[in-house]
């Protein structure tokens, strides 16, 4: 992050917010398939909703 920090701080103040780590997560889970640990999933988004009908 900091070298990201250095690079943009120019632009604006940068505030640094905890989240989920999900780049950790993914790299992970490829990590485990490259292994033979796990097979690789293939993600298929869910389907839009239906419109509501007026009653």
């Amino acid at each position: 992050m900091d070298r990201i920090e250095r690079r943009i701080a120019w632009i604006a103040p940068v505030l640094i917010i905890p989240g989920e780590l999900e780049l950790e997560a993914l790299a992970e889970g490829a990590g485990r398939v490259l292994l033979g640990l796990e097979s690789a999933r293939e993600w298929t988004p869910p389907s839009a909703p239906r419109p509501l009908t007026g009653a």
